[in-house]
């Protein structure tokens, strides 16, 4: 059986640019068993663990996990993500397959049906800024749901609430239009409230 090690960058950016490539690498890995090669992707097993229980990313606490993989591997592929170059798990892994006499091979995310540019501009410091942005904001959100839990909150949920929703939402707009930017969570938590009464879904 010819066992393929799939390499990937991955220290060096942010968690949700880490999301984002192991997203990618589960789908480019399904397309791999699909096409009936036997394929150990380190960062499809490996994320899930380290993200749930904090576990360190840096190439150091999983050199002797990967390495044990490369050596029962056939072939190294490299998945030239962004910062592919850059990486020290990546340059390492490649030297460890080298050392071993294992054949290693440069592969475009194009093969996959992946537009490098998508992720380039994910990868992009205004991207990051603005997921950052969203992160914080959510907070808030948060924060003021606690608040207003504490102070009786409930029913958001039932139906028959939608048009207290609606009025609270027309009320805190308009205030938040007339220059009251505080108002902004309120606006983004009543228009949660309504999607999820609709139970309308993300695409």
């Amino acid at each position: 059986m010819n066992m393929i090690y799939l390499a990937s960058p991955y220290t060096k950016h942010p968690k949700h640019i880490r999301q984002l490539f192991f997203e990618v690498l589960c789908d480019i890995t399904a397309q791999m068993f699909n096409r009936g090669e036997y394929v150990f992707t380190p960062i499809v097993y490996a994320h899930p663990v380290a993200s749930r229980h904090n576990l360190p990313p840096e190439w150091d606490y999983w050199k002797e996990y990967d390495e044990s993989f490369i050596s029962i591997c056939s072939s190294l592929w490299v998945l030239k993500f962004p910062g592919w170059e850059e990486s020290t798990g990546v340059q390492a892994e490649i030297k460890i397959a080298e050392g071993l006499g294992l054949p290693v091979r440069y592969v475009e995310l194009s093969e996959f049906g992946f537009d490098v540019d998508y992720v380039l501009k994910h990868t992009s410091e205004e991207y990051i800024k603005l997921e950052q942005a969203v992160d914080d904001f959510s907070v808030g959100m948060k924060w003021k749901l606690d608040y207003q839990r504490v102070h009786g909150l409930s029913g958001w949920d039932d139906p028959d609430f939608d048009a207290e929703i609606k009025r609270k939402l027309k009320v805190a707009t308009e205030k938040l239009i007339d220059g009251e930017i505080e108002q902004a969570v309120d606006v983004a938590n009543l228009a949660m409230m309504l999607h999820y009464q609709f139970g309308l879904e993300f695409e």
